[in-house]
């Protein structure tokens, strides 16, 4: 899984090249969520860890799980919405 994502991650690097070369708004946009794209793997991999959790007796570490999710969630909405985009 990590070649497969260093070669997503190369792919992505070589796109916004392109885009740089185009258009300087698309830029922008393009190394914003290229930027963007390590917040989402980690909340993505604490999802799985709270669903993983779900069936734990402990409830106190679900709960702390799915409580720490919904932070990563409300900053990663929290970055995406400060990204000043042109119209």
């Amino acid at each position: 899984m990590g070649m497969q994502h260093e070669r997503d991650r190369i792919s992505l690097r070589q796109v916004a090249q392109r885009i740089t070369d185009a258009d300087p708004d698309d830029a922008r946009r393009a190394k914003a969520y290229f930027d963007m794209e390590p917040h989402i793997n980690d909340v993505v991999c604490m999802g799985k860890i709270a669903a993983q959790l779900m069936s734990d007796p402990d409830r106190n570490l679900y709960d702390f799980a799915v409580a720490h999710l919904s932070g990563m969630l409300d900053e990663i909405k929290a970055r995406y919405y400060a990204m000043d985009f042109p119209s």
